[in-house]
């Protein structure tokens, strides 16, 4: 390949074998010129140009984000042409003229891709452009350069699935020429599976209680869109760490600390390339809120560190201060819709359950019982287990017996 990046042709006479070459050269897929400078040249070759310089030059977007009963939706009004990355999603669009795109992550059938032996190698995206301003799509894919050329992918529509040949794989993106819009995904054979290394990103959240704090480590392939697992994990707080790490799919990996001492479970976990829409906790650490530094460290099965951060008490202090009026807000929020829409028998069954796991006592169960109104036994049991900081236990369980109920309070705390 030629590692030439700019050329400069002007005062330069091209007579027709050298406009042959030129035009062989652009068009070679090793070419990696970025800008080309010329007086005239035929049209051919000047489009060429065009297409380079278009295909390298991205401009950044922050979408308007919009929850929505299962998830949320993307979306953006473009001014014009041009190459554009979502900062949020990582896609990129190419664009031909101004026009609005709106666009969400949807959950992976897995039927489908078993009946295709295929597995899944990102999110899967439902795109829509009234104005039909897409011409090709970019989609963040998490292989290393040298084994993406595996990857293809999953056109997703009414009529059915099929699958879509790259126009090429970069080292970030897998680029496909858009027939018409709906539904697509990054795919690979389920045969590639055993070799796939992944890039990936090791996130930590954080929740505190009793005098203690409780660190979830989440390791996901680097494509899963980051917004959409603080989402999930609403209830806790971010803490903003750099994530980057390389893991193997279907491998087993350990978290560890330093100093020693401190409860980590599980001991040991499988990690899967996770696409949603859970994003559940591979490994919680328990620690009092007095540790002034832990350093936590992943592992895999060789023992050899795959990503590790120190995290300092002023962090874990911080970050609750910073969210500490944004978390009330969400609680009160989430007050008001459980009181609202939870049923008398989830209602029942909620208060036998927090019994059971200890949030509350047998004579808090009995004088939540003892109202005679479903709303006002809703607002004590809410009031009692908040106040003993256990509102994502009862949230938990609340996900469990009556996932439209669930549903329905998650979206409410993001209008």
């Amino acid at each position: 390949p030629s590692s030439l990046t700019e050329l400069d042709l002007r005062y330069n006479k091209i007579q027709d074998s050298g406009f042959l070459h030129l035009r062989g050269f652009l068009e070679s897929p090793d070419c990696r010129l970025q800008t080309l400078r010329v007086d005239d040249l035929k049209s051919s070759v000047v489009s060429k140009k065009e297409n380079v310089t278009q295909s390298k030059t991205c401009s950044s977007f922050t979408p308007e984000v919009n929850p929505e009963r299962d998830g949320r939706s993307y979306r953006y009004k473009f001014s014009g042409p041009g190459v554009f990355q979502c900062s949020l999603t990582g896609l990129k669009f190419n664009i031909t003229h101004a026009g609005e795109v709106k666009y969400r992550t949807l959950v992976w059938d897995p039927t489908l891709l078993e009946s295709m032996n295929l597995q899944a190698g990102g999110p899967l995206f439902s795109i829509e452009s009234p104005q039909s301003s897409i011409s090709q799509l970019q989609l963040p894919h998490c292989q290393p350069e040298r084994s993406s050329d595996s990857l293809s992918v999953l056109h997703i529509t009414d009529d059915g699935a099929s699958l879509i040949q790259p126009v090429e794989v970069t080292q970030t993106h897998v680029i496909v020429d858009v027939p018409h819009l709906s539904a697509f995904g990054i795919v690979s054979s389920i045969f590639q599976m055993f070799t796939t290394k992944v890039n990936g990103q090791a996130l930590l959240f954080l929740d505190s209680m009793d005098n203690l704090h409780f660190i979830h480590v989440i390791l996901l392939p680097s494509n899963v869109p980051k917004e959409e697992v603080k989402e999930f994990h609403s209830d806790s707080k971010f803490i903003k760490v750099p994530s980057q790490c390389v893991f193997y799919k279907d491998q087993t990996y350990s978290c560890h600390s330093d100093p020693e001492g401190f409860i980590i479970q599980p001991s040991k976990a499988e990690v899967s390339a996770n696409y949603g829409p859970n994003y559940d906790t591979l490994f919680k650490m328990r620690l009092p809120s007095s540790t002034e530094e832990v350093t936590i460290i992943i592992k895999d099965e060789q023992g050899q560190d795959i990503w590790k951060y120190t995290l300092h008490k002023s962090e874990m202090k911080d970050h609750e201060q910073q969210n500490s009026s944004l978390h009330t807000e969400k609680l009160r929020r989430k007050r008001l819709a459980f009181i609202e829409k939870v049923s008398h028998p989830t209602l029942n069954t909620l208060l036998l359950k927090m019994c059971q796991c200890g949030v509350i006592t047998s004579s808090e169960e009995e004088n939540i019982r003892a109202e005679n109104h479903r709303s006002e036994r809703a607002r004590l049991l809410w009031d009692t287990v908040t106040n003993k900081g256990a509102s994502s236990i009862l949230i938990e369980k609340l996900k469990d017996e009556d996932e439209f109920c669930f549903e329905y309070l998650m979206l409410n705390i993001n209008q």
